[in-house]
């Protein structure tokens, strides 16, 4: 009777210890693939992408390291068509980064207020830059005139959009500069990465985070072939934008030495070398 009572209690053991190996194996296996797909995040649409493209922060390590512009199609919205034509493929890229804010109502050296200097300097520079070369403008409150070719029309269109800027506000230089970085990119994704690139700030303040746009300069520079041209209009040479060795600085305090500044970007544009790429 003892001896089956022993085997009994035996057998019971055995099978306990069984259930509760299967259970600890359960709860350490992987969830099934089903559950797994559940988890994955909801792809965007091309809608909801654009919507946020504007207040999107651009930090390494947020896209993948490739050569430039390839790895940012995502950023960019819209069908970007490469070009076919040789001449069109090495364009020089320009986009002016017109500072708008409240203090550029203060008068330059000459006793005139900045932004009528600095609007008759943009447009007189527009009508040396070359023919055919692509020009944008990006202010801080009065939006965005395209990245196109310099035609004699849309040359007019530019010196308009100029013309009718007005000053006020603060200084948003870091999401002037994210627009700028994005209309190049979508240029060089056409252009195939070949050309010139450059963008061109005029600016007589601090920015409103310079933090956030210091991280945005190394972030251009470490991940494309974008030039950085920064004149500091009755500032001096104390700002963020002026890196010795990264980025190009000139100071300005009336017309003269601010045209003299936005003359030294075209003749940047003029070392390239065309003949490398026929």
């Amino acid at each position: 009777m003892i001896t089956k009572r022993l085997c009994r209690w035996f057998n019971l053991s055995i099978a306990l210890i069984f259930l509760v190996s299967l259970v600890a194996i359960s709860a350490c296996s992987p969830e099934p693939e089903q559950k797994q797909k559940q988890k994955q995040p909801v792809k965007q649409t091309a809608k909801q992408v654009q919507k946020k493209e504007d207040t999107k922060e651009v930090q390494s390590g947020q896209v993948a390291k490739t050569v430039w512009p390839f790895g940012f199609e995502k950023e960019i919205v819209g069908e970007v068509q490469p070009e076919t034509v040789s001449d069109k493929m090495i364009t020089r890229n320009f986009v002016i980064i017109f500072d708008d804010s409240g203090s550029m109502a203060d008068p330059d050296a000459d006793g005139n207020r900045k932004i009528d200097t600095a609007k008759k300097a943009v447009v007189e520079w527009s009508k040396s830059v070359p023919t055919g070369a692509n020009v944008g403008l990006v202010s801080f409150h009065n939006g965005v005139w395209s990245l196109q070719p310099l035609t004699p029309a849309s040359k007019e269109r530019l010196i308009s959009t100029v013309l009718n800027i007005n000053q006020g506000g603060r200084t948003p230089l870091s999401g002037a500069f994210q627009k700028s970085f994005f209309m190049l990119t979508k240029q060089g994704l056409q252009q195939l990465g070949y050309g010139e690139y450059t963008i061109v700030v005029i600016t007589d303040g601090q920015a409103s985070s310079a933090d956030r746009l210091n991280k945005l300069v190394h972030f251009v520079l470490d991940n494309s072939p974008i030039q950085i041209y920064t004149i500091g209009f009755g500032i001096g040479t104390d700002h963020t934008l002026n890196q010795p060795g990264l980025t190009q600085y000139k100071p300005a305090e009336n017309l003269a030495e601010l045209q003299k500044g936005l003359k030294e970007t075209l003749a940047e544009a003029e070392t390239f070398d065309e003949t490398e790429f026929k």
